[in-house]
């Protein structure tokens, strides 16, 4: 009862179809928009620009649009601000990123509402499993830094940027 579902989508122009649902289900839908804070069972947080606070005011996250076949979100994200991560497994968006880090123990697959359900039971009852999810993301991540590097540098020679 002192949880909150923060409820992110990632287009904002769908809120009044969002706050449909959550009253659907007998909630009140306070809503960022509205300079709502969070306080109670749900809350929209429908603003461009705040999602990394979200991901960060929270342990565990789940990566929406991964049900459907409509690709799926960046597992980054998430993982840099300290969440264990879960998704479901329509990902083409991100696949590769969500293999590696599937193999590393950083993100957890979820098939459908009731494995959703039972891996967040799990980790807000087993401190153990959260944590070792949570630094599982967090080395993934960690060990991801140097690519970036070595990739701009791999441009700037190939693009002659550089006498070196």
């Amino acid at each position: 009862p002192d949880l909150c579902l923060i409820l992110v989508p990632r287009h904002p122009e769908r809120s009044s179809d969002v706050v449909s649902l959550i009253k659907g289900h007998g909630w009140a839908a306070p809503r960022r928009a509205q300079s709502a804070l969070p306080d109670g069972p749900v809350f929209l947080a429908d603003t461009v620009g705040e999602l990394g606070t979200w991901y960060a005011l929270t342990d565990v996250v789940f990566l929406g649009g991964s049900f459907k076949p409509i690709g799926g979100h960046n597992p980054f994200e998430p993982a840099l601000t300290d969440s264990a991560v879960c998704s479901g497994t329509h990902v083409t968006n991100f696949q590769d990123t969500f293999d590696a880090m599937i193999a590393a123990g950083g993100v957890t697959y979820v098939h459908d509402a009731g494995s959703l359900c039972a891996q967040v039971t799990l980790w807000l009852t087993d401190k153990a499993a959260l944590n070792s999810a949570k630094q599982a993301a967090r080395d993934f991540c960690d060990g991801q830094t140097g690519a970036l590097d070595e990739i701009a540098t791999d441009l700037i020679h190939a693009l002659e940027l550089t006498d070196a």
